[in-house]
């Protein structure tokens, strides 16, 4: 499966100026996500950073791995959500609606933007669906008749 940074090119989404992808990330930013709201994901498994700061130190916004995506508002508690429990993204002005429900609401970037990005994770969402199950609709490293067990995941 690919990462979110080739989706994106291979996609020509750009974003806008308060987003970013790996590995172009500025350091004080990660340092500042990590040392807030994102302080048990591994630096290395961001794939993108959304900044909602005015000043953009990135203490605010928005982080997503391979296998998360998770959200920091002002003065709030971080939401999480697996990308394996996301079924719908979509945007209304400025929040972001995960699976009908409000996941986060943004404020710097604009609503034509945050409308751009819900666009852009739907397809990679697809995108990631697709990679995973094959033309059957089975995961394709997944024998059909082998038990499955999830791990069970901390809080963050």
């Amino acid at each position: 499966m690919g990462d979110l940074s080739d989706f994106s090119k291979k996609n020509k989404f750009r974003g806008s100026d308060r987003i970013f992808f790996s590995p172009s990330i500025p350091s004080k930013k990660v340092k500042n996500v990590l040392s807030v709201y994102a302080g048990k994901i591994n630096i290395n498994e961001i794939e993108m950073l959304l900044d909602d700061t005015v000043f953009g130190g990135a203490k605010e916004g928005i982080v997503i791995t391979s296998n998360l995506i998770l959200s920091k508002e002002s003065f709030g508690e971080p939401s999480l959500i697996l990308w394996d429990d996301v079924e719908q993204i979509s945007a209304d002005k400025l929040k972001i609606i995960i699976n009908g429900e409000t996941f986060c609401k943004l404020v710097q970037p604009s609503p034509k933007e945050i409308l751009e990005l819900c666009q852009f994770l739907e397809e990679y969402k697809k995108f990631r669906k697709e990679s995973v199950l094959g033309s059957d609709g089975y995961s394709s490293s997944q024998n059909i008749n082998s038990e499955v067990t999830c791990p069970v995941s901390e809080p963050i």
